[in-house]
């Protein structure tokens, strides 16, 4: 099958260099086909503000892995055209071929952003943009669109998608934003080396340098155990950083960080198990220099019953921050 770079934003290329870079096969998942969120339940005045919320719809569901909202995000005559010049014409092919990435690639995540958007011809938008996708395990990957999004009667839908080109090496513009400079450090390939496996953590920054996608793989002497993802952000609502972590075998975690003094960090953390049982824990993450850093993981519980402390690791880098 051929493989679109709609997974930078659609989704449908970057599954199968991520997960080639990290020497695993794309796991097995379920789907999520719960009745989709209104994704124009209050539209927007602004139609500039309508392809945002339809942009950010689209990732959102991809990320939970909801397809019934996905697939209701294209029109019927919608056309998508890789970077080689193939085609996939219409909702039902275009669908089609996301479904078996989406059942395919639950170690894969994504952000969109928008560089622009032209609204000067009335129930039509023009857009281009870029894109963050990160597999589990793999280093990031980026890449450049362009699309048209049409208005109808149930709201703004996407029309075409351009693929213009992927890449693992990052973007001009990936550089850390004012807000995220304090964790700027934990950009680049950093390494924990247990007795019996080792984690691999890659971190870059997205378009825009308003998240940090750090993806890690834990691998022992029998191949790769563990792998998942987090997105690290500033939310300005708190006034402090939050992370959402995705696990390769379907737990999401979500975390707020504090910061205590200049080089530590505490990330509280609780996270919703594949088995769906809840469980927490508290991470002090202290960076000792520019290539090592310390983490304590304490108030360990699993549905409110209380686990040991873990013995304290330490992270090294193995290639820069650039």
């Amino acid at each position: 099958m051929k493989h679109f770079s709609l997974l930078a934003t659609l989704a449908l290329i970057a599954t199968t260099p991520l997960l080639s870079q990290c020497g695993q096969s794309p796991p097995d998942s379920t789907p999520n086909t719960q009745k989709p969120s209104a994704t124009e339940s209050t539209p927007p005045a602004n139609p500039e503000e309508a392809i945002q919320n339809l942009v950010a719809t689209y990732a959102q569901a991809y990320n939970s892995r909801d397809l019934e909202t996905l697939f209701n995000l294209w029109t019927e005559d919608a056309v998508v055209t890789s970077q080689d010049g193939t085609t996939l014409n219409g909702r039902e092919a275009i669908t089609s071929a996301l479904q078996k990435i989406v059942e395919s690639s639950s170690a894969i995540n994504l952000i969109i952003n928008v560089d622009s958007i032209d609204t000067t011809k009335p129930g039509s938008a023009s857009l281009k943009g870029s894109s963050f996708t990160s597999a589990a395990g793999a280093s990031p990957v980026w890449a450049t669109y362009s699309a048209e999004a049409q208005k109808g009667n149930n709201g703004w839908r996407i029309s075409s998608f351009i693929d213009e080109g992927w890449s693992a090496d990052p973007p001009p513009q990936s550089t850390p934003s004012d807000q995220m400079q304090p964790l700027a450090w934990l950009a680049g390939t950093w390494v924990d080396r247990a007795t019996d496996s080792t984690i691999t953590y890659y971190g870059a920054w997205a378009p825009g340098g308003n998240q940090l996608l750090r993806s890690f793989a834990e691998q022992s002497a029998n191949g790769i155990q563990n792998a998942g993802h987090e997105i690290i952000e500033w939310d300005e609502t708190k006034g402090a950083f939050s992370s959402h972590t995705f696990d390769a075998s379907g737990a999401v975690t979500e975390s707020e960080w504090t910061q205590d003094g200049q080089n530590t960090f505490i990330r509280k953390s609780t996270a919703t198990l594949e088995n769906g049982k809840k469980a927490a824990a508290t991470q002090r993450i202290r960076k000792v220099d520019d290539n090592t850093y310390t983490m304590d993981i304490v108030e360990q519980s699993l549905d409110g019953e209380p686990l040991p402390d873990a013995i304290a690791i330490t992270v090294t880098r193995v290639d820069s921050n650039e």
